[in-house]
């Protein structure tokens, strides 16, 4: 049988700025669901297939490259939620966009435990409230529609999932059941 060759990608050097900045992140990504929020910046560079310098150019600290990390999780969030918006059943959606969430969360839970203070920075503000506005019109939705209940407020949404990666560092898969149980409590 023979083993497939990797896939190849483009030289640094051929690279925009922007599809260099992506490739960083996507390589921090990587290093920190593999090696935790302690891998230093050259591991990075390395698996971006760069040089440290040009991970400081694009991102003045660590921290700034992690608040890039939230911003993408928070544009994924937005774009599953707009998609959950449009299918038939808004609460199914919803369920299943959850899901997602904890899903990938439980993937890479440092890198997603650490997404959570970085929400709080000045730069992820503004895509942090399109990823609000976007559940909150799920949730009208779906509260609408008579499937969860018409309190469930977006905080809501935010603090049972900060519980569901709690209970994951507890038990892997715990925040699945977590989910799971909590999905009965929203219900209309």
């Amino acid at each position: 049988m023979a083993i497939p060759a990797p896939a190849k990608r483009e030289p640094w050097a051929a690279l925009d700025p922007e599809s260099k900045r992506q490739r960083l992140v996507q390589a921090a990504e990587a290093v920190f669901a593999r090696d935790g929020l302690d891998a230093p910046v050259p591991a990075i560079a390395a698996e971006a297939g760069a040089g440290v310098g040009s991970v400081y150019r694009a991102f003045a600290s660590k921290e700034d490259l992690i608040a890039a990390l939230a911003v993408e999780r928070l544009q994924w969030f937005t774009r599953e939620a707009g998609a959950a918006l449009s299918a038939p059943e808004a609460g199914a959606a919803l369920e299943s966009l959850l899901h997602a969430v904890v899903e990938r969360d439980s993937r890479d839970r440092v890198l997603s435990n650490a997404l959570e203070t970085a929400f709080e920075r000045p730069e992820v503000a503004p895509v942090r409230a399109e990823a609000v506005e976007a559940c909150e019109r799920l949730l009208a939705r779906a509260a609408n529609a008579g499937r969860i209940r018409s309190d469930v407020t977006s905080d809501d949404i935010r603090l049972l999932l900060i519980g569901t990666r709690a209970a994951e560092r507890v038990s892997r898969g715990a925040g699945q059941r977590l989910l799971s149980l909590a999905i009965e409590g929203l219900r209309a």
